[in-house]
């Protein structure tokens, strides 16, 4: 039983630590990219995203990184943890192509 116990925090360190990674690029990313859309309007993008979709993804990589910590700390499922930033990005992108 205890085996059981410590593979399962073993499991939830490594995928915590995968999701905290992947989300923290993402917020990363969308941070610079709206530091670089407003910073410096005078280079003419090809296509531009808009700040509201950038806002959401900044939501979903921060509420990415919220649940890395949950599933690092074994208090939320790894699925659970895994769905909601997945459900938070797919917001965003069918919000982008539906309505830009």
């Amino acid at each position: 039983m205890h085996q059981e116990i410590d593979q399962n925090r073993s499991l939830n360190f490594i995928l915590g630590l995968t999701e905290l990674l992947f989300s923290g690029l993402s917020l990363y990313h969308h941070l610079s990219l709206l530091y670089r859309y407003q910073m410096h309007p005078e280079i003419l993008w090809a296509f531009q995203v808009p700040a509201e979709i950038i806002a959401l993804n900044i939501l979903a990589g921060l509420t990415g990184i919220y649940c890395a910590y949950l599933l690092l700390r074994n208090k939320m499922a790894w699925l659970k943890a895994y769905l909601i930033p997945s459900l938070a990005f797919l917001a965003s992108f069918l919000l982008e192509v539906l309505f830009y």
